[in-house]
């Protein structure tokens, strides 16, 4: 993260009343594996004049730096993608305690310190969040979209064995398939079971 030492944006919710909530997020960065961002690839050799070419035969008023995607690889292959197709990972949010700058009348005060103060202290819940976020993301087994497909099919098979099962009816030595016949049976004194 980049932080600006003034506290700018603390000095303008606390002129407007405002409340301000820090928030972090962890995986969003990691969504696309670049290879060449859209400026390293305009500047290429070769590559950045075969793509500015191609951007004037499709419209000459599109602006290279603005038209241009970045070269990603493609996840799981790592050949670079036409198009870019984003790693399909857990994204990791975590909303941090709201600051009423109205409540701590900032808005009034002219107060440097307690401006960067203020300031400071955002920061650090938001440094805190991340790492916080990056602990839970390390400990997370099913980040990665294979392990979660590989968990629901798992989870699925059990189940429908269990229902195959049922379809089909009891076996021969179940239960049912002992006890639920029609005949009738009687006991003789040895304890000895004997069907009619």
């Amino acid at each position: 993260l980049f932080w600006k030492d003034s506290p700018d944006f603390v000095r303008l919710a606390a002129r407007c009343g405002a409340i301000i909530v820090p928030f972090a997020a962890v995986g969003a960065d990691d969504a696309y594996d670049v290879i060449m961002d859209a400026d390293e690839l305009l500047e290429a050799p070769l590559l950045g004049d075969l793509v500015r070419g191609a951007l004037k035969r499709v419209d000459p008023s599109l602006v290279p730096s603005e038209a241009v995607l970045p070269l990603t690889r493609v996840p799981g292959l790592g050949v670079p993608a036409l198009v870019p197709i984003p790693n399909l990972q857990r994204l990791y949010f975590k909303i941090c305690e709201p600051v009423d700058t109205a409540a701590l009348g900032l808005s009034v005060r002219k107060d440097a310190q307690a401006w960067q103060e203020l300031y400071d202290g955002i920061k650090a819940s938001v440094v805190s969040g991340m790492e916080e976020l990056l602990e839970v993301r390390a400990a997370d087994d099913q980040r990665q979209v294979g392990a979660r497909i590989g968990s629901a099919i798992s989870s699925w098979l059990p189940a429908f064995s269990i229902t195959q099962k049922k379809q089909e009816g009891p076996g021969p030595g179940t239960a049912a398939g002992i006890n639920g016949s029609s005949s009738s049976s009687r006991r003789d004194g040895r304890g000895v079971t004997s069907g009619k």
